[in-house]
């Protein structure tokens, strides 16, 4: 009777263990699915990938040296830091596009900053280095380089194999918003990097504040800016539409590169040699990859899904912030806006 008894009343006990234990296992399941919503939000590819349907040409003064026009970017940075006036939330270009070209396999190159680029470029010497393959290397394309060969940048864009690079904006804004700041000469009081959510409803900021108190030494003045504005002014038409025929994803780099390798040397001429296998290895690895691998992470996917955490912790408000400041790239890439992530 006594046993009975002690089973009886060790009942409740156990029943509440047992209701604790799942509510436990119910908290770690919610906080697991909203842990991988934001890891798959940073990791999607664009949906505008590999070979596109090239459009036409990217307007000359985006890219020319000499055409390029500073001077609205110039008044936006005045109107917004200086005369404290209402201005658009994005600004003007404040930077050239980088558009890089081998005339021998006839293909163009434009850079887009935190895509992997870098990766790509390292693959080719660049032809003011010392000691490069005059024939395998890139150069600036310019008006005035392209006269000198009698080549017109309708023809150039017309007849040479344009490709580049894209990364989920989400994740590209991530990265700039960590990389930036590590260029900064001094990161305390003023300089201190501000926090994510400020970043998200203002992209900008980090150019004002390196500008406004001379947080940089290595870098100009418009490093910040250039990091941190949409992609796709250097990567489309005069409308709009897709200026190039191949586009890398950061997200599929392993598989996306060889392949433009591949499309350059099917085209060439044969006289010259096929270019070697690219090598594939992040040149930048950034922080949120870094501290993603710490933690166990395998390496490729750390590099992909890294900035979920900030996210995370920042909500859907960062995410629709993100979303709204790079719309025309979202657009672009075709990558949706989530109504809303998981319950935790």
């Amino acid at each position: 009777m006594l046993v009975a008894g002690q089973l009886a009343a060790s009942r409740p006990a156990w029943r509440a263990f047992a209701l604790v234990l799942a509510l436990l296992c119910c908290s770690r399941a919610a906080a697991d699915a909203v842990a991988e919503f934001y890891g798959d939000l940073v990791a999607q590819p664009s949906k505008l990938a590999r070979s596109v349907e090239k459009k036409g040409m990217i307007p000359v003064e985006r890219w020319d040296d000499k055409l390029f026009s500073f001077e609205p970017f110039h008044h936006w940075v005045m109107n917004s830091s200086i005369y404290r006036r209402q201005v658009s939330r994005n600004y003007p270009m404040s930077f050239p596009c980088g558009v890089w070209v081998n005339h021998h396999y006839k293909f163009v190159f434009i850079r887009n900053r935190k895509a992997a680029s870098t990766t790509v470029t390292d693959n080719f010497d660049k032809c003011h280095y010392k000691n490069a393959d005059p024939k395998l290397c890139i150069e600036v394309a310019s008006l005035a380089s392209l006269k000198e060969r009698g080549v017109e940048p309708a023809d150039l864009w017309r007849d040479y194999f344009v490709f580049s690079t894209s990364r989920n904006p989400w994740a590209r804004a991530g990265s700039s918003y960590d990389y930036c700041s590590t260029k900064w000469a001094r990161t305390s009081g003023p300089c201190s990097q501000p926090p994510f959510s400020s970043f998200c409803r203002d992209p900008s900021i980090l150019g004002k504040i390196t500008n406004l108190f001379h947080c940089f030494d290595r870098v100009g003045m418009y490093h910040d800016y250039y990091h941190t504005e949409p992609v796709a002014p250097c990567l489309t038409t005069d409308t709009g539409l897709p200026a190039v025929d191949y586009l890398i994803r950061y997200e599929n780099l392993a598989d996306d590169l060889p392949e433009a390798v591949r499309l350059i040397n099917e085209r060439r001429d044969k006289s010259l040699p096929p270019i070697p296998e690219p090598k594939i290895y992040w040149k930048k690895k950034g922080q949120a990859a870094r501290s993603s691998e710490e933690s166990g992470v395998e390496a490729t996917t750390a590099a992909l899904v890294g900035h979920g955490e900030k996210y995370r912790q920042c909500g859907m408000q960062c995410v629709r912030d993100i979303y709204e400041y790079f719309k025309v790239d979202f657009e672009l890439f075709e990558i949706p806006l989530p109504k809303s992530a998981p319950s935790s």
